[in-house]
């Protein structure tokens, strides 16, 4: 009896010590698997957490001419290589500096939705059958289609773009927390003479236009994106800008820097462009 009850004892204490090795061998599987989480970004970090990681990191330079750096570059700029309007969606269309420094989190909303017009994809136009339900005229945007026509003897179509597209580009450009403005319109040019308005009624974005114009003298910007560098979960774009005056003669030359930063969601959102110091 004694010799079983010895046995039984000892199976007990070989149960408790396997159980007790397995315990402990998912608590450590869980500890390495929080671990490459947290590091890879999968597990929330704060922002103190992040800047003392990244300031860790190298920084390394990226090709300019890669897809990522000019898909980056090519959002936020016109795309234009020389002129006076190289800079204009940055500018207001009365009165403005178009090469002041840009600050997305604090901006004039008018300014961060004409680079959201640059990067609207026209096929996502919809076509009206007429202009119903909407105000002939509105403030600084002009009129309706419609209404268009019966001044200059058209027959365009009534567009609009949804409220859902709009908004889905401002986020892909300033970041999925990026909450769009609705009380600022979108110009499509830098004479301001196509723009969209959003119409609450309609719940959608709808094109009225505006008698324009406008002509340059010689000299202007001339731009190139010179450097690209990546650290951490930032991304900064250098493009060098020469002014000319009216003969042509370069007044001024500095750089630009364009920051980009990774969001929760991956999205590389546009943060700031400032000249250099």
């Amino acid at each position: 009896m004694e010799k079983k009850e010895k046995q039984m004892e000892e199976k007990k204490k070989s149960k408790k010590g396997i159980v007790l090795i397995i315990l402990g061998l998912i608590i450590i599987i869980l500890g390495l698997v929080g671990y490459i989480c947290y590091e890879k970004g999968l597990i929330f970090k704060t922002e103190k957490e992040v800047v003392k990681k990244e300031k860790k990191v190298k920084e390394r330079e990226l090709s300019v001419d890669s897809t990522l750096v000019q898909t980056l570059y090519n959002e936020v700029t016109t795309g234009q290589t020389e002129g006076w309007y190289v800079f204009w969606m940055y500018g207001n269309l009365n009165n403005g500096d178009d090469t002041k420094d840009f600050y997305s989190d604090k901006a004039d909303e008018n300014i961060k939705m004409q680079i959201v017009a640059h990067n609207i994809d026209k096929s996502k136009l919809v076509y009206d059958v007429d202009c119903a339900g909407l105000p002939n005229e509105v403030n600084d945007v002009g009129m309706n289609v419609c209404r268009w026509n019966s001044f200059v003897g058209t027959h365009d179509s009534e567009t609009h773009f949804t409220k859902k597209y709009i908004e889905s580009v401002y986020k892909r450009i300033y970041g999925s927390d990026a909450k769009l403005d609705t009380s600022a319109p979108i110009y499509m040019d830098v004479y301001h003479g196509v723009n969209y308005k959003y119409i609450p009624e309609k719940d959608a974005y709808y094109e009225y236009r505006i008698e324009t114009g406008g002509t340059t003298g010689p000299g202007g910007y001339k731009v190139q994106l010179e450097k690209a560098t990546k650290k951490g979960s930032t991304i900064k774009l250098y493009e060098k800008v020469v002014k000319y005056g009216e003969n042509n003669n370069a007044e001024e030359e500095f750089t630009f820097v364009y920051t980009f930063k990774k969001d929760k969601e991956d999205i590389y959102k546009y943060v700031s462009r400032v000249k250099e110091k």
